[in-house]
């Protein structure tokens, strides 16, 4: 059984569950775990877009013997919407998501899942990092010059941060 499912971003999980459309019986689901769905004898699980807090989630419904499939244009929802005429809601884009051709979805593999619930993490924490690193660097253009010193000290030890994380990436 195939069910199609409006992803809650990982922020906002806490109050906002996943919102799954099951076409067949035309009803609305939530959940908090997309493994969930497993417990409602849904075997295919089709998302329309991927967060790197639900890989385990995946990797959980894979390990089981589900299948997931996700989006690979997630355009696809908003131009579907907007060509209906229809308003943004989690219920009406998982409503959606069962209208886009099966083709248009990517099946996701047990090694991709454990691959990327692994390094995206690390590629997040190093973009953070980034980000940090560039923030200082534009503080320190307006600082005196004892700030500065002191900020350029701070920017060493991040940028000497980011370059262990680097070295991480490699040693999986």
């Amino acid at each position: 059984m195939k069910v199609f499912v409006d992803t809650a971003i990982p922020k906002s999980r806490r109050r906002k569950k996943h919102v799954a459309f099951d076409a067949d019986n035309n009803r609305f689901i939530k959940v908090s775990n997309l493994s969930e769905l497993l417990n409602y004898g849904f075997t295919d699980i089709y998302i329309d877009s991927l967060f790197s807090n639900i890989y385990n989630e995946i990797l959980e419904i894979l390990q089981k013997g589900g299948k997931v499939y996700f989006l690979k244009e997630t355009a696809s929802v908003k131009k579907a919407r907007v060509e209906n005429n229809l308003k943004k809601s989690d219920e009406i884009d998982a409503q959606v998501l069962s209208t886009i051709p099966i083709n248009f979805f990517k099946e996701i593999t047990t090694e991709e899942a454990e691959l990327k619930s692994k390094v995206n993490p690390k590629i997040s924490r190093y973009l953070n990092l980034k980000k940090r690193i560039a923030i200082l660097k534009g503080w320190m253009r307006d600082e005196d010059d004892n700030v500065k010193e002191r900020m350029k000290e701070v920017v060493k030890l991040l940028i000497k941060k980011r370059r262990r994380q680097v070295g991480r990436y490699f040693s999986l």
